[in-house]
């Protein structure tokens, strides 16, 4: 209690103590509201795109040439020996699907990505291939040769990613009647705010 007073007996006064701490508040402060009210919610909102886009990526997206890969539901496998850039082309493909009880394999010289013009639906076109259906050994078993075969590359059709409330805009919660909205307000501002409280 007598520092105070054997300060202010020198001269030095209240506001000579509180002019370097108001600067620190403002420096520190300030980092700690850019991240709290901006930069904490845009990360999350850029978390929840990826995995979103992640998600509903197509059966294919991300093909690693030499290594099977399984498909995004698990009921099948693909290898791709490697990718012609010149050609935009996969070469020596391998396709299992096992859906429907009836096991199926493609292999294909060569394959590409295409859209349909009027649909947008994506297709992979396999060329100059052999397709084996059926199990082995059952009379039901069928080999096919083909020049071109198209297979639809199904892509999960979802509304736009859920984002929580940590990742809504400040502005968007600002002034709202909702307890949750609200919450969060009271959570973004309680940071920079208690900075000043610690100083």
């Amino acid at each position: 209690d007598n520092e105070m007073t054997v300060i202010a007996a020198c001269g030095i006064g209240l506001p000579s103590l509180l002019r370097p701490m108001l600067i620190l508040f403002l420096m520190v402060g300030g980092a700690v509201a850019a991240f709290s009210l901006y930069l904490s919610p845009l990360a999350t909102r850029v978390a929840e795109n990826i995995k979103f886009d992640y998600q509903n990526r197509s059966e294919i997206s991300g093909v690693v040439t030499g290594s099977f890969m399984e498909t995004r539901r698990g009921r099948g496998v693909y290898f791709v020996d490697r990718y012609n850039e010149s050609r935009d082309v996969y070469e020596n493909v391998f396709v299992y699907n096992g859906a429907f009880d009836k096991d199926g394999v493609v292999v294909a010289n060569a394959a590409r990505r295409t859209v349909d013009e009027l649909t947008g639906a994506q297709f992979l076109v396999l060329e100059d291939g052999i397709r084996y259906e059926g199990k082995a050994g059952a009379p039901d078993f069928r080999v096919v040769e083909f020049a071109s075969y198209a297979i639809r590359l199904k892509e999960q059709v979802r509304a736009a990613p859920s984002v929580p409330v940590k990742g809504w805009p400040t502005t968007q919660i600002m002034g709202s009647r909702n307890p949750r909205l609200i919450t969060e307000w009271h959570w973004r501002i309680a940071k920079p705010v208690s900075i000043g409280v610690l100083i």
